[in-house]
């Protein structure tokens, strides 16, 4: 399946790390100064890109969902399409891709406890963000 997320928004895309690959991951940058409650970091822009792979076989894509991966404690990771709503998954329309790729911009950032007693420190923390959909065949 190629629906995953990029750093740019063109070919050749610059596809992030997937499955626990941490090898080119989403980066955000945190600082924590332990004065209470929680905080966060800048939105980091990256791209949905959908595409038929080349071989003119995938339609579409549906029932999409991009959620990342919160279990490092103390760390929440939140997404959004348009940067200002933010949760904790998303669940974009369709990606219709028999015409051409289809890029949407995605917006992530860090949540972090920010208490006295936190175990955290002001670091640059990295995103594991799965993304999962249904290919359709092109219609005929």
């Amino acid at each position: 399946m190629s629906l995953r997320l990029a750093k740019n928004n063109t070919s050749p895309y610059d596809y992030v790390s997937i499955d626990g690959d941490m090898n080119n991951p989403i980066i955000c940058h945190v600082v924590i100064d332990k004065s209470g409650g929680t905080t966060e970091s800048q939105p980091y822009e990256v791209y949905l890109v959908a595409t038929d792979e080349g071989d003119g076989n995938i339609g579409s894509y549906s029932e999409i969902e991009v959620e990342p991966d919160s279990s490092q404690e103390g760390i929440t990771w939140e997404i959004s399409q348009d940067g200002q709503e933010w949760a904790a998954k998303i669940e974009p329309d369709n990606m219709d891709v028999t015409e051409a790729d289809q890029v949407e911009p995605v917006f992530v950032r860090v949540v972090a406890d920010n208490s006295e007693t936190t175990p955290l420190v002001t670091d640059n923390y990295a995103a594991n963000i799965p993304v999962q959909g249904q290919q359709n065949p092109p219609e005929l």
